[in-house]
């Protein structure tokens, strides 16, 4: 599922075994537990072409109190989407 989102494509098929990489960088967050890149190849139709492709998780205490007119920008999904996008992290 991951990898058809990740691809936009319904049809696409995993081509192995997902390689998994723990993101050990500072996190400004302090309720982050950690982040993963999730790396894998794909097949898109049947016997098309095979693609590579990537998602990353990041696992957050959401019981950690934070304080701060900008706290809850730090859990936003588009947020952490820009933050990958244009290589801030």
């Amino acid at each position: 599922m991951v990898a058809r989102g990740a691809l936009a494509d319904a049809s696409v098929t995993l081509v192995g075994k997902p390689k998994f990489a723990e993101i050990t960088t500072g996190h400004n967050d302090k309720r982050t537990i950690g982040i993963v890149k999730v790396i894998a190849s794909a097949m898109v139709g049947v016997g098309e072409k095979t693609v590579e492709w990537s998602s990353i998780a990041k696992i957050v205490d959401m019981s950690v109190d934070i304080t701060g007119a900008d706290a809850a920008r730090w859990v936003s999904p588009r947020i952490e989407q820009l933050v990958y996008e244009i290589r801030l992290f």
